[in-house]
């Protein structure tokens, strides 16, 4: 699918000076320009039987935001334009039978941004991820779950969060009563690593 929209009158933090007393003023004020396009394709196929599926997710998008920028030198705002294109793709494998249920995602993104009037916060920032998820149907009511995440991501005009780290989560689940009642034990982030800085993906 494709969608495109602009928003009119969108509201920018502007700065009045104040030449008499040196005192600056941060106000909202409405400002056109923004708009953005994005795009999606997903491709899905089962195989044998369908206890095997594969699907490619494909996506694309453009921003191009306007917003306001004091000038210390001329004590004034100027209109400043940050445009944005980014790329992303991920590939999806899955197995499932009565008991096991395995997924493995990867994926990746790649992202330019450029700054009209602070070309010194440009940016060409990508990431690449890997998923491994598992569910294990034991008997007795008895559920095993995990899954294991890798990222990297480099470019960022901020060093700290070019990283790349790994989370591991897992749980034990019983069921009781027909599965009215469950009794669940999880641990989140094996590895203690969610601490450092990390983009979301879009």
């Amino acid at each position: 699918d494709f969608q495109m929209r602009a928003t009119e009158n969108a509201v920018s933090n502007a700065t009045d000076y104040d030449p008499e007393t040196g005192g600056k003023t941060v106000i909202p004020r409405n400002i056109d320009g923004n708009w953005f396009a994005q795009g999606h394709l997903v491709l899905t196929k089962a195989l044998r039987g369908k206890d095997f599926s594969l699907s490619a997710h494909t996506s694309a998008r453009y921003d191009n935001n306007r917003s306001y920028l004091y000038n210390k030198t001329i004590h004034a705002d100027e209109v400043n334009t940050t445009r944005r294109a980014m790329v992303k793709e991920s590939l999806m494998g899955n197995y499932r039978n009565s008991w096991l249920d395995i997924t493995l995602d990867l994926g990746g993104d790649y992202t330019v941004e450029h700054s009209l009037l602070r070309p010194d916060l440009d940016q060409r920032p990508w990431s690449l991820t890997g998923t491994l998820s598992t569910v294990v149907s034991a008997p007795w009511g008895i559920r095993l779950t995990s899954d294991y995440t890798w990222i990297r991501q480099d470019g960022f005009a901020y060093g700290d969060y070019n990283c790349s780290y790994n989370v591991l989560n897992a749980g034990l689940s019983k069921s009781f009563l027909k599965k009215k009642l469950v009794a669940r034990m999880e641990f989140c982030d094996v590895f203690g690593q969610l601490g450092i800085p990390a983009r979301v993906m879009t």
